[in-house]
């Protein structure tokens, strides 16, 4: 099967699963789930949120712990979130 059909299929399962959901972080656990498991090539799948002034703390994820806090100054991950703009 190729990686387009897994990624549509993946983004079907994951607009039923969100439709009528309002709440932020069950949306993000949702949808790191239906990502992670659709694609064997993900060992770590997830999300980092502003939780405090130039913080980034895990949020909803699939894998091992990875960071669990990032200054925004530190990694790429910092610097994607200190400049707004992908890297």
């Amino acid at each position: 099967m190729s990686r387009r059909i897994i990624y549509e299929d993946a983004l079907a399962r994951i607009l039923k699963l969100c439709k009528g959901e309002t709440n932020s972080v069950a949306l993000m656990a949702k949808i790191v789930c239906e990502i992670h498991y659709s694609d064997d090539r993900f060992d770590w799948t997830g999300f980092y949120r502003v939780t405090e002034p130039k913080v980034l703390n895990i949020g909803p994820y699939q894998g091992g712990h990875g960071c669990l806090r990032i200054p925004v100054n530190r990694g790429i991950c910092g610097l994607v979130a200190s400049t707004g703009k992908p890297h």
